[in-house]
């Protein structure tokens, strides 16, 4: 809620956008000391893919999920904003990963429906989990999101995440 506040400032000041970017290279810099403090990755850990989608130009969303599934013990992959979604399925199966987060900030005027089904079951028939989540969400087409799994806070990809990596390492064993 912050962000976004500071994201609207440049409608009502003109400092407004030096203001937002100031605090976002912060919140960068603070994130990228915090990853140190996360549990080291065990060997054979699974692999995760996360992206901000097309003419989504957010940094830190894409950089905070990742932290989120490091800590339940995921390799991750981030691709960072306005990731065109051919190359969100190119990297998932490059790195073999069995997730893929995809950020959603900002609301698409014409998002490209067709696209984003054509992830869904391409991910979907090679058994790789889709979750999207960001306040965009609802501009993506309900046909696309009946078949990912939309999570509304980074809460909630954790726990998610955490019942996805429980299940692989019992197939495992």
């Amino acid at each position: 809620p912050a962000l976004q506040r500071l994201g609207e400032l440049w409608n009502h000041d003109p400092q407004g956008i030096l203001v937002e970017h100031r605090a976002v290279e912060t919140c960068i810099r603070a994130l990228t000391e915090l990853v140190a403090w996360l549990p080291p990755i065990p060997p054979g850990a699974p692999t995760s893919v996360t992206a901000a989608g097309p003419d989504d130009p957010y940094l830190l969303a894409p950089m905070l999920a990742s932290m989120v599934l490091q800590e339940q013990g995921i390799h991750v992959r981030n691709l960072g904003p306005s990731t065109p979604l051919e190359t969100i399925e190119l990297a998932t199966v490059r790195y073999g990963a069995i997730m893929c987060s995809v950020s959603v900030g900002t609301t698409q005027a014409r998002p490209c429906h067709a696209a984003w089904i054509r992830l869904a079951d391409r991910l979907g028939a090679n058994q790789i989990k889709l979750i999207v989540g960001g306040r965009g969400v609802g501009s993506l087409p309900k046909e696309f999101l009946g078949r990912a799994r939309v999570c509304g806070s980074m809460i909630e990809l954790g726990s998610y995440a955490a019942g996805v990596v429980g299940g692989v390492n019992s197939a495992r064993e």
